[in-house]
């Protein structure tokens, strides 16, 4: 869709990567725009409320500015540049006002022409590419998700994730620490197959960056004070700190846990019991209750549990 956007001729079309965190949506944005010679731009959307640095501080005013937009569009100094919306589902419920000067950008009746309110002239936008990215597409004003393509990335496989470790994450942390060149500062294959293990409920390759990064550091001290340290598949969640990390080898009842994006099975120690009741209005017995069923968290007190229902999302009781 990208190599198609960047052949048309006449109106463009405005993408939206939408996928959980870690995927790369912005590596992606800026290969592409590499691979076809074109600038390159990202504008931060995420907590932003207020329009104006979007739209520049009108020229009345003491600490008047151009806005985010015309600033990456001038720094690019071509006319038809790539300009990447990150976190457009990040400007919050409260931040309409941002919501409406994007409707108004990637609207395809706007003739290509933009008014940065301190500069108050239009300028060209109808060689721009658009490209937004979110974590979740529900979260974005309908106005503003029909102006956008959108583009569904999913999340990556273990077998994904581990080539993807074997072959680019890997060598790219020992080639930021220096350590390309040393054989005995090794993370075994064994070793990065357990961490994908405990990584698989985790759509993103982020965690798995930090863990790799962690060991290597590691391995680096280790060395550099005279301690033999050898990493195993054994001795790798006590390394990182996760020693009460699910596995999949480790089953037990529990239920399904979906957040807005990503998801994984929530295990919980559970207890079947029957009881019965008996409550009173005035002096008039009410009948036995039915048979109930009923969890009780191993570690955890029923009202914490029931505090956690309600903060994680939708809990399916197996």
């Amino acid at each position: 869709m990208l190599a198609n956007d960047h052949a048309r001729v006449g109106p463009k079309h405005s993408l939206l990567l939408d996928s959980p965190p870690g995927i790369g949506k912005t590596a992606i944005v800026n290969n592409y725009a590499r691979s076809v010679g074109r600038e390159f731009r990202k504008i931060d959307l995420g907590g932003l409320i207020d329009p104006q640095e979007l739209l520049g501080f009108d020229a009345t005013y003491r600490d008047s500015r151009p806005g985010r937009i015309i600033s990456a569009l001038a720094g690019c100094e071509t006319a038809n540049p790539i300009i990447l919306l990150d976190e457009i589902d990040r400007t919050g419920s409260h931040a309409g006002a941002v919501a409406n000067v994007l409707w108004a950008l990637l609207d395809p009746g706007n003739l290509g022409v933009f008014v940065d309110g301190c500069l108050d002239l239009p300028y060209d936008v109808s060689g721009v590419t658009w490209v937004a990215t979110s974590n979740s597409s529900e979260r974005i004003p309908r106005a503003l998700l029909d102006r956008l393509q959108v583009i569904e990335l999913s999340g990556y496989s273990d077998q994904q994730k581990l080539t993807i470790v074997r072959n680019e994450l890997y060598p790219e942390i020992l080639g930021d620490y220096a350590l390309d060149f040393r054989d005995d500062i090794n993370v075994s294959e064994a070793v990065i197959e357990r961490l994908v293990e405990f990584n698989s409920g985790d759509p993103g390759l982020r965690t798995l960056q930090r863990w790799l990064q962690s060991l290597v550091m590691k391995l680096l001290v280790a060395d550099l004070e005279g301690i033999e340290l050898v990493l195993r598949p054994g001795n790798v969640a006590s390394l990182l700190g996760l020693d009460n990390q699910v596995t999949p080898e480790r089953h037990g009842p529990g239920g399904i846990f979906g957040p807005f994006s990503g998801g994984t099975v929530l295990h919980l120690a559970t207890a079947i019991r029957v009881s019965e009741t008996l409550s009173r209005v005035g002096a008039v017995p009410s009948e036995k209750a039915l048979e109930s069923r009923s969890l009780t968290p191993r570690h955890m007190l029923w009202s914490r549990f029931r505090r956690l229902h309600r903060s994680l999302g939708i809990v399916r009781v197996l």
